[in-house]
C-alpha cells in the first residue's frame, strides 16, 4: 500500500483538504461562482482536518498527566487479560517494571492489587513469590496452586510452603494437584485460621477411590474461616478434607457415598443458597429428608435414578434454578415422585442424554435452557414429544426456550401445539451447534 493511501486512511479529513486544494489547483479556467464553492469546500474540509488534529492531540496525552487510578486500572487490564481463572498465569505475575518509565514503575509498585494474584509456575522461585507478597503489601492475596503431571513440582511445593505464614491474608486458595501433593499440604493448613478467607478450591486430579483413601483424614483451617462462603471439594472423596463449614453459601463436591453427602448437607443445610453435586453412579442411598431453607440454586452431575433420588431427599423451598446435567444413557425413569415438589422453580438447564418425562416434574418452570455438555452434544430424547402423558397442561407458565439450532424444529412444533391448546407459547432463542 502507498504512503499516501496509508495516511488517507489515518487521517481522512486531511486527505480530504489535500483533495479540495488540488481540486482548485489543476482547474484554473472555472467560472468565479464554481472558485467560490471550491473556496467554501476548502474552507469545511480546513475545520474538519482542524478537528481532527484537536482529537489526535487529545489521545496522545502524555502518560505522566494521567492520574494514579486510570494507570493503575491500565495495569489491571493488562494482567488480567489472557489469563484463566483456574491457575493460567497469564500476563499477570511477570509484569515488568524496570524498563518503563519512572512514572509507570512508581504506579505499579505502589498499587498493591497488582500484586495480589499468585500462581504457581515451573518458571517461578522462591525469590519471585517473595517479591509478590512483598509488593501486595498487606492487601489479601489470591493464591492458586497448580500441579501439572508433566511440570516439575518444585515451584508449586515453594508457594504452598508460604501459605501457613500469609493464612491471614488469604482471600482465595486454589489447590489443583494430584492426591499426594494435597495430602502433603493438608497437615500444614489443619490448625489454621483464615479469618478473611471467602473462597477455597481443593481440586484433585488423580483421585481413584478404587485405590484406598488419603494418607489422611482430618479437618483444615480448625482455627477457624468466619467469612469463607464458597468451598469447592472436585475429583476426592468429600470426608478426607473438611474445612468449617457453617457460613458456606456455595458448595461444591463430589459424592462417593451417600453418608459423607449427607454429612455434608446437613453442615450447610440452612446457609447454603448454591450447591453443585457430581454423584458417582450407584453411590447413593436413600436418607432422610434434610431441610435447605437458603438453597436457590442446585446443580446436578449424574444419571436419572440418582437425580430423582436425590431430588426426593432435600426439601427446598425457596428453589429457583435447577440444573440437571446426565452424561450418559441409563435405564428408564420416571420422575413422577418430584411433580410439584418445588413450587418456586422458574428455570431448568438441561444437557446430555436426555429422557422424556423430565418436563412434566416440573409445572411451575418459566424458562428452558436445553445446553450441549463440554464437547458432546446434548440428545433431547422425547423431552419435547407432543404425544407425551399430560402434553396439555405441561409447564403452563413457559415462556422461554433456549436451545441449540438443531432443535429448532422440534421445539416449533412443540411451541404450535401448545399455541393450539391455549397454553403459553415461549418465545425461542437458538444456540450455535456444537
Amino acid at each position: 500500500m502507498h504512503t499516501y493511501q496509508r495516511r488517507s486512511r489515518r487521517w481522512p479529513a486531511l486527505a480530504e483538504l489535500k483533495a479540495a486544494v488540488l481540486a482548485l489547483r489543476v482547474n484554473p479556467s472555472i467560472p468565479y461562482s464554481g472558485m467560490i464553492e471550491q473556496f467554501n469546500m476548502i474552507e469545511v474540509a480546513l475545520a474538519r482536518a482542524k478537528r481532527e488534529r484537536a482529537s489526535a492531540e487529545n489521545r496522545s496525552i502524555a502518560i505522566a498527566s494521567l492520574p494514579h487510578e486510570i494507570l493503575s486500572q491500565i495495569f489491571e487490564i493488562l494482567r488480567h487479560e489472557d489469563s484463566e481463572w483456574i491457575g493460567g498465569p497469564g500476563i499477570a505475575p511477570s509484569i515488568r517494571v524496570s524498563h518503563v518509565s519512572a512514572t509507570w514503575r512508581d504506579i505499579a509498585l505502589s498499587t498493591a492489587s497488582l500484586w495480589t494474584a499468585i500462581y504457581s509456575s515451573p518458571s517461578h522461585d522462591d525469590t519471585f513469590y517473595h517479591t509478590m507478597i512483598n509488593r501486595s503489601q498487606e492487601s489479601l492475596l489470591e493464591c492458586t496452586i497448580r500441579v501439572e503431571p508433566s511440570q516439575d513440582q518444585t515451584s508449586a511445593a515453594m508457594l504452598a510452603a508460604l501459605v501457613p505464614s500469609n493464612a491471614h491474608r488469604l482471600r482465595v486458595l486454589r489447590i489443583i494437584a494430584p492426591m499426594w501433593f494435597i495430602d502433603g499440604c493438608v497437615a500444614t493448613l489443619r490448625e489454621l485460621s483464615a479469618p478473611r478467607m471467602s473462597q477455597l478450591l481443593l481440586h484433585i486430579t488423580n483421585y481413584n477411590p478404587q485405590s484406598g483413601p488419603l494418607l489422611s483424614r482430618q479437618r483444615i483451617f480448625m482455627g477457624g474461616t468466619p467469612k469463607l462462603v464458597q468451598y469447592d471439594a472436585t475429583g476426592f472423596d468429600f470426608r478426607m478434607i473438611r474445612p468449617p463449614l457453617a457460613d458456606v453459601k456455595i458448595l461444591n463436591v463430589t459424592s462417593y457415598a451417600s453418608d459423607t453427602l449427607r454429612d455434608a448437607l446437613l453442615d450447610v443445610a440452612l446457609t447454603v443458597h448454591a450447591l453443585g453435586i457430581i454423584i458417582v453412579p450407584d453411590t447413593l442411598a436413600i436418607f432422610p429428608p434434610i431441610q435447605m431453607s437458603s438453597l436457590v440454586s442446585l446443580e446436578l452431575l449424574t444419571e436419572p435414578f440418582e437425580i430423582i433420588t436425590f431430588l426426593g431427599m432435600i426439601e427446598a423451598p425457596e428453589l429457583k434454578s435447577l440444573k440437571l446435567s446426565v452424561p450418559r444413557r441409563s435405564r428408564s425413569t420416571s420422575y413422577g415422585s418430584v411433580v410439584g415438589k418445588f413450587s418456586k422453580l422458574l428455570s431448568l438447564q438441561m444437557e446430555g442424554m436426555l429422557e422424556s418425562g423430565i418436563l412434566i416434574a416440573f409445572p411451575t418452570l418459566e424458562r428452558l435452557r436445553v445446553s450441549d455438555m463440554h464437547s458432546r452434544p446434548t440428545h433431547l430424547g422425547d423431552v419435547f414429544d407432543l404425544s407425551q402423558d399430560s402434553f396439555s397442561t405441561l409447564t403452563p407458565r413457559l415462556i422461554h426456550i433456549t436451545a441449540p439450532t438443531r432443535f429448532k424444529e422440534s421445539i416449533e412444533a412443540f411451541c404450535t401445539a401448545r399455541q393450539s391448546l391455549g397454553l403459553s407459547v415461549p418465545l425461542f432463542d437458538a444456540l450455535e451447534d456444537i
